[in-house]
């Protein structure tokens, strides 16, 4: 659904006159301007930005889940059945970043909180949006317990909560975040297919660490369950000041569930398969009702 505006965005930055750093916001985020740049350097066009950013996405992605699970076709079928289609198939920058946030988080949930650092700065720099991460895995950097953990994301969001103007305030600082201000459009369709995500995805966490030792994988799976309660509860939050917020700040969190959901399915015991399949085939059922999958056009792999 974005693809005209990321080719709008390509031929601005070819057509600028603007000087470096400057020149990179062309892109919206650094990082991507940066990703632009490169690929006109050596004379591609439009479509090598898409298949270029998908594969920079996706091999972020295979990456941290090799490193949690050793394995690749179960956490990537969980991708395709939960954010592929709206983060690599339309959302390319949110895609990007957040494979490098998924690495930030594995790595931190190791105990490398420099490379936490490395990667979490990387996927700022794709998209902004990825710095509202940072502040619910900074107790986990500080070697925080679990409760201490959830304890302060509960007293954080109870804060935003009372905070009537936060986003006016934060968009003096970014003010892509003004366009949403006041906007309407969540349904009560929305929320309770959120409902329903939000309860499978703490249940499968329970499930799965109830009795397991303290891990990096069962910190992973305690962290990501965390970032999907917090994204819900933004979204109640921000639903009647801005509700394209909401969804977009709710989207980036809830992207997390994946790891808790391939866990589950190899686990390979009937209530994490059971929990799983349902998580999985409800979003598929939504998906094929959804305006994202438009006709597919194959386009030339012109310059211009």
């Amino acid at each position: 659904m974005d693809y005209g505006q990321y080719v709008i965005m390509f031929h601005n930055m070819h057509d600028s006159l603007l000087s470096y750093p400057a020149r990179l916001y062309v892109g919206k985020d650094p990082l991507f301007g940066a990703l632009i740049i490169a690929i006109q350097s050596l004379g591609l066009g439009p479509q090598w930005l898409f298949l270029t950013a998908v594969a920079l996405a996706l091999a972020a992605k295979a990456r941290a889940f090799v490193d949690v699970f050793g394995a690749i076709v179960t956490p990537l079928f969980a991708t395709i059945c939960m954010t592929y289609f709206l983060h690599e198939f339309t959302q390319i920058r949110v895609a990007i970043a957040l494979g490098f946030a998924f690495l930030a988080l594995v790595e931190l949930c190791n105990g490398r909180k420099m490379r936490w650092v490395i990667y979490s700065i990387i996927a700022v720099g794709f998209h902004v949006s990825a710095l509202a991460l940072i502040p619910f895995e900074l107790p986990l950097a500080f070697g925080m317990r679990t409760r201490m953990t959830w304890s302060l994301s509960g007293l954080s969001l109870v804060m935003l909560a009372a905070i009537g103007n936060f986003l006016s305030s934060f968009a003096s600082y970014d003010g892509r975040v003004t366009v949403y201000i006041g906007d309407t459009g969540l349904t009560t369709h929305m929320l309770i297919v959120g409902t329903f995500k939000i309860a499978i995805v703490v249940f499968l966490s329970i499930y799965l660490t109830a009795k397991a030792a303290e891990s990096p994988e069962r910190k992973l799976l305690m962290q990501s369950c965390l970032l999907a309660v917090v994204g819900y509860v933004l979204m109640i939050i921000f639903m009647d000041r801005a509700s394209g917020f909401a969804f977009r700040i709710y989207e980036l969190f809830d992207a997390f569930s994946v790891f808790v959901i391939a866990a589950a399915f190899l686990r390979r015991s009937v209530p994490s398969w059971f929990g799983a399949f349902a998580y999985c085939a409800v979003l598929l059922i939504l998906l094929s009702t959804s305006a994202l999958l438009l006709p597919y056009q194959l386009a030339p792999l012109s310059s211009y």
